[in-house]
């Protein structure tokens, strides 16, 4: 049930679809002509950490959502009130979870950043299963959220190797890059493919090996009808370049093969070790690291020759691309952003392709785009800026890494100063707008202040809008917090 009583616009996973299109149809709660009335209902400030950025998923009258500090929990989504929560210390190993959870086969599943993925019953946060030996290099990490299909769930692995090469005593480098198809049963692996091949030592005189790297650090993609699901990868760590390395991928769902692989940057490696003085691990000239952290996604443009599947995903170059689904031939490119760039996902509503203009440290607009060809509909300039509660005015930075969420007629974003907005879909113009960087009365008494709103951006699911506040702070531009804000529109007590 939501917010006012409708019952069938829930969020169940991070891209809310298979093709992660980000666009929730069924929230009609919530309209241009209401959406000004939005208030806050309750918020819910996470213990022992001051990173909120894992997406809320929504299910009926409850709602999931992973924290930096180890836990996933359970709220009622009416009064914040916590029904249960899962600490993954219970191996006796803390994993924070970055990623939003999915919910399946009466499942709560997700991964954590040392690799992990676990299973928890839904209706009482008990353990199911565990999977831990899926990837056995120790700075693998899952930064993408994990999606279900049928009895399978598929989980891409990234690792923190990348950093680790700027230590003159680090081996750099051995991680391999994969997506794994999990058994939802029992958490067995049913298949995995990696994206690089095994690396070898590249010089008897270095301790540099390769190739490695090109993780998948975002959600994947999942077309049943051509049974294929697509994924974006990162950089290769270490030469030789994998041939998979800064590409879309699309593979073959019932058995992990390829169908087709387009590389957008050619001979891009790089790692931490190159940046140092003097470099260390690193052999030759290294590339810019303009790998893919976006999420692809996956929808039908109407086109003068009838309707074709397209899959699209940005660059961190600021290079958005849109490739034939079924082929990977690439049918258009459009600039949303300079490099470095740090997109993690787009929406579509079916009308529109929604991004924002993710550069780093850049106050950037937004875009609406012509799905077919990318040509711009409109476009926002940048939006005024609010600096945070212990933030000195002149670090504030009102760009995005947000990924884009729609519903009908609204588009959502958050941005890195905290502000909360919902736009007209048609036309750009900004309709409601919050300042999540405040310090906020929590519903379970931790003390909560909100900061900027990172990739997960916010959900919208039966009438009510989640937000998670507060991101780590590279810079100082940058604002920590630990605060999920839900937001609905009063309605009037009938008697």
């Amino acid at each position: 049930m939501s917010a006012q009583g409708s019952s069938n616009a829930d969020w169940p996973m991070w891209g809310y679809d298979l093709g992660n299109h980000r666009y929730n149809p069924n929230e009609t709660t919530i309209t241009p002509a209401n959406v000004g009335k939005l208030k806050l209902r309750w918020a819910f400030a996470f213990p022992d950490t001051m990173i909120s950025s894992s997406q809320p998923t929504v299910i009926g009258d409850t709602v999931y959502v992973g924290s930096w500090n180890g836990n996933v929990y359970a709220l009622d989504v009416a009064t914040g009130k916590q029904k249960w929560a899962f600490f993954t210390g219970i191996t006796g190993k803390t994993g924070s979870i970055r990623v939003g959870v999915v919910v399946s086969h009466d499942l709560v599943l997700f991964g954590d950043q040392l690799g992990r993925f676990f299973a928890v019953n839904k209706a009482n946060g008990t353990l199911a299963w565990i999977q831990q030996d899926m990837e056995k290099h120790p700075l693998a990490q899952i930064t993408g959220s994990p999606v279900a299909y049928g009895d399978r769930i598929y989980v891409p692995m990234a690792s923190r190797e990348e950093n680790a090469a700027a230590d003159l005593t680090y081996p750099c480098c051995m991680f391999r890059g994969s997506l794994i198809a999990l058994n939802i049963t029992d958490g067995s692996v049913a298949w995995r493919f990696y994206t690089v091949d095994e690396p070898k030592p590249s010089n008897d005189g270095l301790k540099l090996r390769g190739p490695s790297g090109v993780g998948i650090w975002s959600t994947p993609a999942i077309d049943p009808d051509e049974g294929l699901i697509y994924v974006s990868t990162g950089n290769s760590y270490s030469p030789p370049v994998s041939p998979y390395s800064d590409a879309m991928l699309a593979i073959n769902l019932k058995d992990g093969t390829l169908r087709w692989s387009t590389q957008l940057i050619k001979d891009d490696w790089a790692n931490k070790g190159c940046e140092a003085t003097p470099a260390v691990n690193c052999e030759g000239q290294p590339g810019k690291d303009f790998d893919f952290g976006s999420s692809p996604i996956l929808f039908t443009a109407q086109t003068k020759d009838g309707p074709r599947k397209l899959v699209a995903a940005e660059q961190k170059n600021g290079i958005l691309h849109a490739l034939n689904a079924l082929t990977g031939e690439i049918i258009w490119e459009k600039s949303v952003g300079q490099a470095v760039a740090y997109p993690w996902g787009l929406s579509f509503d079916g009308k529109r392709v929604y991004v924002s203009d993710n550069s780093f440290d850049k106050n950037g607009g937004i875009y609406a785009l012509d799905p077919a060809t990318g040509a711009t509909l409109w476009q926002t300039e940048s939006m005024p800026c609010l600096h945070g509660p212990e933030q000195p005015a002149e670090a504030c930075w009102s760009g995005y890494m947000a990924a884009a969420v729609s519903t009908p007629n609204l588009l959502w974003l958050g941005a890195m100063d905290g502000q909360m907005r919902a736009l007209d879909a048609g036309t750009g113009k900004v309709l409601w707008a919050y300042h999540t960087a405040r310090y906020v009365r929590s519903e379970n008494g931790i003390p909560g202040r909100g900061g900027s709103i990172g990739p997960t951006n916010a959900t919208i699911a039966n009438g009510q809008v989640y937000v998670m506040s507060g991101y780590a702070p590279w810079t100082p531009r940058m604002m920590d917090g630990n605060v999920l804000f839900v937001f609905w529109i009063e309605q009037p007590l009938r008697f």
